[in-house]
């Protein structure tokens, strides 16, 4: 949808400890309309067009205790601007870019990205995002449901070979600190929406014939129960 054979990832690293996300996320939009500006008004391109997620550095906490924050980009159809000139506008700390690798086929290149952007997603998910985006990219395909028989519906997508890549996280939700209940989150990336909502609507059809007086829905803003 949006990869071209100008996408790069960058990662951009803090040189002080600093384990804020809203700090961290304060000087992340802070660099990015300092890109935005060397693009526009220096290099006259349109603005820059990227998803971006935070990471805790593992090997950094590992030896120091500290939960330093440093975030992974894919930027798309980006022009070259030299790695020192690109330090310079980040300021405050190393960075690395690099192309797609050229053996990484394009069908495959969502898989390939999204195992950056799914690390720790369970995590992620307790504070307020997890990845964010450029307004002006293409925005993908995306529903919140929730659906019972997920097992079911994950292998017939992956028999009309629609599903790209899907993580499975569990965690306990507490309720009055005392009860709580196992919750289990799938997030799925599929190469073609196109048939989704057909299978949904079959897979609760089914579920409603098996077990008329119990109702079946989706929680999504684009409801199609």
């Amino acid at each position: 949808m949006n990869f071209d054979n100008q996408t790069k990832f960058l990662t951009l690293t803090f040189a002080d400890d600093l384990e804020s996300l809203e700090k961290t996320n304060y000087l992340f939009n802070k660099f990015i309309k300092r890109l935005n500006y060397r693009l526009t008004k220096k290099m006259k391109l349109p603005r820059v067009k990227y998803i971006a997620t935070w990471e805790i550095q593992a090997k950094r906490k590992l030896k120091t205790g500290k939960s330093v924050i440093h975030y992974h980009l894919v930027l798309f159809d980006f022009p070259f601007i030299p790695t020192n000139e690109l330090q310079h506008i980040w300021k405050h700390g190393f960075i690395r870019i690099n192309q797609i690798p050229n053996d990484v086929a394009k069908e495959k290149y969502g898989s390939y990205v999204s195992k950056y952007f799914t690390k720790d997603l369970a995590e992620k998910s307790e504070h307020k995002k997890a990845f964010f985006t450029s307004q002006n990219l293409k925005k993908p395909f995306e529903k919140v449901m929730c659906i019972e028989n997920i097992e079911e519906i994950k292998l017939e997508l992956q028999r009309s070979k629609k599903l790209e890549l899907y993580k499975n996280y569990s965690r306990k939700v507490f309720i009055n600190n005392e009860e709580y209940f196992d919750n289990e989150t799938t997030y799925m990336i599929m190469t073609d929406s196109k048939d989704f909502d057909n299978i949904i609507k079959s897979s609760i059809n089914e579920q409603e014939k098996n077990s008329p007086n119990q109702k079946h829905y989706s929680l999504d803003k684009n409801s199609i129960a």
